[in-house]
């Protein structure tokens, strides 16, 4: 799924239904969402990150952690919320449990 802003691409949604079977499967499938510079995924496990491309292009430093500064957080709030509007877009039967992970367990507490 891609995401416009007139003619300039801003997101791209990506959807993997078939991640892996997990005991701890809090969600089924993983969902990423990046941008030119930035990529946010979450796992059904609940395992989460972020990832400056500009900086960091093979992935390396996942900058979800519990010392992130203000201006990851705020990244990290921005994609969370552009990947919850483009599910709330197209019916994906995920968005309570997404919803509720963000808001009480992710390290970004999208609130």
């Amino acid at each position: 799924m891609v995401r416009r802003n007139g003619s300039r691409l801003t997101y791209t949604v990506v959807e993997y239904e078939n991640w892996g079977v997990s005991e701890n499967r809090k969600f089924h499938g993983a969902r990423a969402i990046r941008s030119e510079e930035w990529k946010y995924f979450i796992r059904p496990n609940g395992r989460e990150g972020l990832y400056n491309l500009k900086e960091d292009a093979g992935e390396l430093n996942n900058l979800l952690t519990d010392e992130m500064d203000d201006a990851d957080r705020s990244q990290c709030l921005k994609m969370q919320k552009a990947l919850l509007e483009w599910m709330h877009e197209t019916g994906d039967l995920s968005i309570p449990e997404f919803e509720t992970f963000f808001k009480n367990e992710s390290k970004s507490a999208l609130v």
